[in-house]
């Protein structure tokens, strides 16, 4: 009986005033029982039932495989202690948490196998981003037997090979033995390089470029590179390179049964993003989704941002919940944009809590059509406040102050000034 595979791109929610809109397209195509594929077609999310309606009389399939873009999932590998399998499993939420910028409860965490002594590999996803593809698809007519990302198909079979790149039409995506990232080509030798520095032996890169990308990729392969040209795209890739049991589903527990039967309730559709890649260690490497967006590990900051909380909300936060969650409600925050909340506020919240800025923060302000954060606020001097605004630049942040006027006799300096991501 045929499969079907599809491969879900430029998912996203756009908050109206009354009403959200969700978007998607699907890259779809259909094997049979002799693996050979109809050719790969494309449409909106909510139009996968028509589009496939046109090319088949009945939609029977033995399986129905869906791959996301690993920028809505966080993976991480993780050695959990425990004296039993069943110790670890529960323990491992609370090991992955500490990458989370949501609370736990709205994550779902898919595992791999678990075994005592073992890392374990883990994908988490936000709860309300799954449930909203899978209702969605369920409407069409189509029910998910399997759910995974691209990162996660890259095989890792040559031990000799430390990194494994895959370049597609206009992500690439890096894979170790640890992690796995995924960019727009631009910045890929950004997460490539680091990866290559660092070890007594030289680091060793296996390429897979695929047919429908046109990027030069001599910019990070060195001479020293192992490459694989395809004349196939990445959904025909995906399915060559596809092994059942080989890589993490995300529908698991909950999910097996409301895949199953693509029905489920959602009071509310938010879209708050859970995306990290960490190479070389634990640093952040920042994705690009229509301009620079970032999540920023919020509870590294957790200290910071109860500063600012209290500062302008006169009060305590609530002691179980994510803070910068709390902000971003108590603010009116689309949950479309809260990655980029995160990032801005992230950032404030780590240059102020800095004994070199001596500032006092009477009000925040986010503007999500502009994606900008603006504060009002007191510092001693005109040069206090040119040090602070410098402070707060990056290579993805700008900084311009709206007004300032010294008022010599408090010796203090009042000023408002917005912060924006580069576009």
């Amino acid at each position: 009986m045929n499969t079907l595979w599809l491969y879900l791109t430029d998912f996203r929610i756009t908050n109206f005033s009354e009403s959200e809109e969700i978007e998607g397209i699907l890259h779809w195509t259909v094997s049979d029982d002799e693996n050979e594929l109809t050719p790969v077609s494309r449409c909106a999310l909510h139009e996968i039932g028509d589009s496939l309606d046109e090319m088949f009389e009945e939609r029977k399939f033995a399986a129905i495989n869906l791959f996301v873009e690993d920028t809505l999932t966080l993976y991480v590998k993780e050695e959990v202690p425990g004296r039993s399998v069943s110790q670890i499993r529960r323990a491992l939420p609370f090991a992955v948490e500490d990458y989370l910028s949501d609370d736990l409860d709205h994550v779902q965490i898919a595992t791999g196998p678990i075994s005592r002594f073992k890392p374990v590999e883990c994908i988490a996803i936000q709860k309300e981003i799954l449930q909203t593809i899978i209702e969605l698809m369920g409407n069409a007519g189509i029910a998910p037997t399997f759910c995974s990302t691209v990162g996660l198909q890259i095989p890792l079979t040559e031990e000799e090979i430390q990194v494994h790149v895959l370049v597609g039409e206009s992500l690439v995506w890096v894979r170790t033995a640890d992690q796995i990232a995924a960019v727009e080509h631009d910045f890929a030798h950004e997460i490539i390089e680091p990866t290559l520095i660092g070890h007594e032996e030289p680091t060793k890169l296996l390429v897979h470029k695929l047919a429908d990308s046109e990027m030069d990729i001599q910019r990070f392969a060195s001479s020293d590179s192992e490459v694989i040209n395809y004349d196939i795209g990445l959904l025909e890739w995906l399915v060559d390179n596809f092994e059942e049991g080989r890589s993490i589903d995300l529908l698991q527990g909950d999910f097996i049964s409301q895949a199953v039967h693509s029905s489920l309730n959602i009071n509310e559709l938010k879209v708050t993003g859970v995306f990290a890649a960490v190479l070389g260690g634990f640093y952040l490497v920042l994705m690009l989704v229509q301009g620079v967006w970032a999540d920023i590990q919020t509870n590294r900051l957790e200290n910071q941002m109860r500063e600012i909380y209290v500062a302008i909300y006169n009060e305590q936060p609530h002691p179980t919940r994510n803070i910068a969650t709390s902000m971003r409600n108590r603010m009116g925050v689309g949950s479309n944009v809260s990655q980029q909340f995160n990032y801005l506020l992230g950032q404030l919240a780590s240059v102020v809590a800095s004994p070199a800025h001596k500032v006092e923060l009477n009000s925040l302000r986010f503007q999500s059509s502009l994606q900008s954060l603006s504060t009002e606020f007191e510092i001693p001097s005109l040069d206090d406040l040119d040090d602070f605004k410098a402070a707060l630049e990056n290579s993805y942040i700008n900084v311009r102050i709206n007004e300032a006027e010294h008022v010599e006799s408090v010796k203090r300096t009042r000023a408002n000034l917005t912060m924006s991501l580069v576009q």
